[in-house]
């Protein structure tokens, strides 16, 4: 996990929130940062602001998210095996959401879906604390 990454997973801990407006950051509640986090925020801003801003595409890759309201990180990954997978780590099935699980509960993982994935996930102050890229599988021979 990257340097921004664990700050802002510090911060969450604590309900501290930082969020992008205008390519600055905002943070909630106001004044909540020590000397020494406001130090490190502005030491990692150009890293928070790419890590708060990126786009996320939850169809490609395994990602590991935490919400203010809930107490362990959850993750979305896209198939069964991927979620053995973080099992066989010692994460547990219950923080675990396949695509298949999530579309059970939202529907089809479309652009539409996932836009809407990722507008829930910013209402709810989730932030991505890790991200793993997609094992791509060989095509089988017949």
């Amino acid at each position: 996990m990257s340097a921004a990454a664990q700050l802002l997973a510090g911060l969450q801990r604590r309900g501290v929130t930082i969020q992008v407006h205008d390519d600055k950051l905002r943070v909630r509640p106001k004044g909540s940062l020590t000397p020494a986090e406001l130090a490190a925020v502005l030491e990692l801003k150009q890293e928070l602001l790419r890590l708060l801003s990126q786009p996320v595409d939850l169809t490609d890759g395994s990602y590991e998210i935490r919400v203010a309201w809930w107490p362990e990180t959850l993750w979305l990954v896209p198939a069964d095996r991927d979620a053995s997978a973080l099992v066989r780590e010692g994460i547990g099935r219950h923080r675990i959401w396949t695509h298949a699980e999530l579309a059970s509960v939202i529907g089809p993982l479309e652009p539409d879906a996932l836009r809407t994935i990722m507008l829930a996930r910013r209402e709810f102050d989730g932030q991505v604390v890790e991200s793993r890229p997609a094992r791509h599988r060989s095509w089988s021979q017949l």
